[in-house]
């Protein structure tokens, strides 16, 4: 990989993303969720040292690994989400939580544009992935929300979906271009970033975090 001058931003930007994250539990309304706060960043942390050190081993850089290689990571969110969602003590939790402030890490996460426009620049990162439409979207939906007095429960749903829907193409378009056999564009311009850290950090850590907390704002609405 070229030495590129973005791996400090990135440790720091992942870092600031893991913290805003946990405003919703600082906030609470509940003081169990607000004392245990510490416990959720530790696992957080600890989950983003393991995506370290797999990526240190080139865990990500198997070609011959297969989509388990890089899907895992999803498929460990997604049973956290059916646990938080659709669990009696998980969805008490989630129910606990600030809803004002689960949009917090999606308006944190837009501090990656310029990484990844960087990036780009140095060809590290599939141009697919930098459409100003993946970030563009969920901004101008927050910048309404905010500007809406009374917090309407459909215009929250719409804002999470948005936001999910832009991960969901993040993700597919990031897969896709990593250079592998199951590859599907962007020859040219290969996602490189995707397999090296600290960028691996963005679709097993950064994304699914800002997944959960909007996964469970879209399912409250309020």
């Amino acid at each position: 990989m070229l030495e590129i001058p973005y791996n400090m931003p990135m440790v720091y930007a992942t870092l600031a993303i893991i913290f805003i994250s946990l405003l919703p539990l600082w906030r609470s309304i509940d003081d169990k969720t607000k004392s245990n706060t510490h416990f959720f960043a530790l696992a957080w942390v600890l989950w983003g040292l393991f995506q370290s050190v797999l990526s240190l081993n080139r865990w990500y850089m198997d070609r011959k690994g297969g989509l388990i290689h890089f899907l895992y990571p999803w498929i460990l969110l997604g049973l956290i989400i059916w646990f938080v969602l659709y669990s009696k003590k998980g969805l008490r939790w989630s129910n606990t939580l600030n809803a004002k402030w689960l949009f917090a890490p999606a308006i944190v996460s837009i501090s990656l544009v310029p990484l990844y426009q960087g990036l780009q620049d140095y060809k590290q990162v599939s141009t697919l992935m930098c459409s100003p439409l993946i970030y563009a979207l969920p901004v101008l939906g927050i910048v309404g929300l905010t500007l809406w007095s009374k917090f309407n429960s459909a215009l929250i749903k719409s804002v999470h979906a948005l936001i999910l829907i832009c991960i969901i193409a993040q993700m597919i378009l990031g897969y896709g271009g990593i250079p592998n056999a199951h590859q599907a564009w962007d020859y040219a311009n290969p996602n490189y970033a995707f397999q090296h850290f600290p960028y691996t950090l963005m679709p097993n850590l950064i994304y699914p975090l800002i997944f959960l907390f909007s996964a469970i704002g879209f399912s409250r609405g309020k």
